[in-house]
């Protein structure tokens, strides 16, 4: 009975890292469902709503946008404008002439609005007036904001610079005249400070993208060590709760693979077939204009006379499976394995090279035996620790040891118990169960 649980389980682990069903490329205008009226104080807004997943999200810029939130018909103030959405706080701006800076007509201006719950405005800042808000983000009590503001040079005591001008329109053949895009931060929605303009997050409920770095469930973002080389693209779609992610090829020209994750860290790829991947190539598509899903498929929009359809059956049971994945932080940094941990009988198992690779031991697979050797340590005072698959019995310097849980084999990678490895190699393991976090440290 138990080699058959043993060999149900394995065949779960092993279809967590199949991929989705292959993307159809279709030509013609993308399928949108009807523009929904919705009664606000102001006006009446048309808007689309799709459900994801069962949840209707409602996507307010352009009829469809890059941070859809879930819909609520009680946020009638903030339907019609870009809004995020925090544990105390609704974050919104007005998007309706966020296009006319790149198109070159004007500079529209708008302001912070953060409500409360109970939809009270807590706060309206225009960060010295004369600013177009662009971007915001929020993560661990900060809020983030990226404006665009109008300079124009000027001549003042023999010097000349550069100050803001109150003038929303745009003249494209004045050499004195220019766009400056400004990111800020606050703790406190009153002092805001200068930051990169790399640190504007995109988030979920479980994880902000920081750039290079993420954090977990508000944690301090830390950047992530990958498995498999990528070169993600900085354009990165939310489709509901999770990320839409592209990789790029080396010269970033267009789009090489296409993932969905919920963190940035772990992901479930989806297929491209030789045809989409050649007509990627052909278009130098590197980007998406929008992603959402409609009747039972999830559509992604390149241009706008083509799309990519994914049909949804059996893709959210697939990737639910990640959510619970636990992450591995080693000297500060997060593990992205190319296939994620998994849980056994409350131990982690690890996928063994990779992460003892960043310990610095040498790992070695013995294919008569079944089994792999981890070593570390210089010539003389190594220790060494071997795992046979499928057994609960380890060697130590030689020594026989019983584990909690035994080696397993999951797509010709040997997964390992971290506690006991680690442990036996000469480091401790900490768990953080609100992050559900192994952090790794040395004796």
């Amino acid at each position: 009975m138990k080699k058959v649980i043993a060999l149900v389980m394995l065949l779960v682990m092993v279809l967590q890292t199949a991929a989705f069903a292959q993307a159809e490329f279709m030509y013609g205008e993308a399928p949108a469902t009807e523009k929904v009226k919705i009664d606000s104080e102001e006006f009446k807004l048309h808007a689309r709503i799709y459900n994801i997943n069962g949840v209707p999200y409602v996507y307010n810029k352009f009829d469809v946008a890059t941070n859809p939130v879930p819909y609520d018909e009680n946020l009638k103030a903030i339907i019609g404008k870009e809004y995020i959405i925090t544990d105390d706080y609704y974050l919104a701006f007005d998007v309706e002439k966020t296009g006319a800076i790149s198109a070159g007509a004007y500079v529209p201006y708008t302001t912070l609005l953060i409500h409360d719950k109970q939809m009270n405005l807590v706060r309206e800042e225009d960060f010295g007036g004369g600013v177009s808000i662009e971007k915001v983000g929020y993560c661990g009590g900060v809020i983030y904001c990226e404006y665009a503001e109008k300079l124009v040079g000027v001549s003042e005591n023999g010097k000349y610079y550069y100050k803001r001008s109150y003038d929303p329109y745009i003249d494209r053949n004045s050499m004195r005249e220019k766009i400056n895009f400004v990111t800020v931060k606050s703790a406190d929605m009153i002092n805001w400070e200068v930051c990169d303009s790399d640190e504007i997050p995109i988030s979920n409920s479980r994880a902000s993208i920081f750039n290079n770095s993420v954090s977990i469930y508000e944690r301090e973002p830390l950047p992530v060590v990958y498995e498999s080389e990528h070169n993600f693209s900085s354009n990165i779609e939310k489709l509901g709760d999770w990320f839409v992610v592209c990789e790029l090829d080396d010269r970033d020209l267009y789009i090489d693979k296409l993932y969905l994750s919920n963190d940035n860290i772990y992901f479930k790829p989806i297929e491209l077939s030789d045809e989409v991947k050649n007509i990627i190539k052909e278009r130098y598509c590197n980007y998406f204009d929008c992603v959402y899903e409609l009747e039972n498929n999830i559509i992604m929009t390149f241009a706008s006379d083509w799309y990519l359809k994914v049909p949804t059956e059996d893709i959210y049971s697939e990737i639910t499976q990640i959510e619970d994945a636990p992450y591995v932080l080693l000297n500060d940094k997060i593990l992205g394995f190319s296939q994620p941990p998994v849980m056994e009988s409350d131990r982690i198992l690890v996928p063994m090279r990779f992460l003892f690779e960043q310990l610095g031991a040498e790992v070695d697979w013995n294919n008569d035996t079944q089994s792999a050797i981890a070593t570390i340590g210089e010539a003389g005072q190594e220790r060494k620790v071997e795992f046979s698959i499928d057994n609960t019995t380890a060697l130590v310097n030689g020594k026989p040891e019983t584990t909690d849980v035994p080696a397993r084999l999951i797509n010709d990678q040997t997964f390992v118990p971290l506690r006991f490895l680690s442990e036996n190699l000469g480091y401790n393991i900490e768990w953080d169960n609100d992050a559900r976090t192994a952090v790794i440290t040395t004796e």
